[in-house]
């Protein structure tokens, strides 16, 4: 690999990157600014990526007037590229949950002490919805320590 390709490569993992912590730091905001007034979950974050998949094929093919076997092949290619992505990210959310969770502390510095556990509830809740979560999927249950289930265990949650 030359140099200009590494370096090409750093640039978009960056951006990825940025994009994505741009994506969890807005979240936190509306959280905050939409107490309680949740919206059903856009299709793109379905966690399942095979419906995922299936989904987005779907408005394509509605929108280009594709029959079942293009539908199908699209479908396929969405549901291919998704396991590539969520490969990158997976390799970025140590990071961008240190980045969340500096965040959050500083944002609860700021929250009068009497509100913090309203507060903690729905940085709790946000955590539990992020879109970028391991592999897409239901939400795996919550274990604990670091085994698989915990926090820091191979199928267990993000955050």
């Amino acid at each position: 690999m030359n140099q200009g390709s590494s370096s090409r490569r750093r640039h978009i993992i960056s951006l990825v990157v940025v994009f994505l912590a741009g994506i969890a730091i807005g979240g936190s905001g509306t959280m905050i600014a939409f107490r309680g007034m949740r919206p059903p979950r856009p299709p793109m974050f379905e966690r399942d990526p095979q419906k995922r998949a299936e989904r987005h094929a779907d408005r394509i093919a509605q929108r280009y007037d594709l029959d079942e076997k293009q539908r199908e092949a699209i479908t396929k290619i969405m549901y291919e590229h998704s396991q590539e992505a969520e490969a990158i990210i997976g390799k970025f959310e140590p990071e961008l949950k240190k980045t969340i969770d500096a965040l959050h502390a500083k944002i609860r510095e700021v929250i009068p002490e009497s509100k913090r556990a309203e507060f903690d509830e729905e940085v709790k809740m946000f955590k539990k919805n992020l879109p970028f979560k391991g592999a897409g999927g239901p939400p795996p249950p919550h274990g604990e320590g670091d085994g698989p289930g915990g926090p820091g265990g191979p199928g267990g949650p993000m955050f």
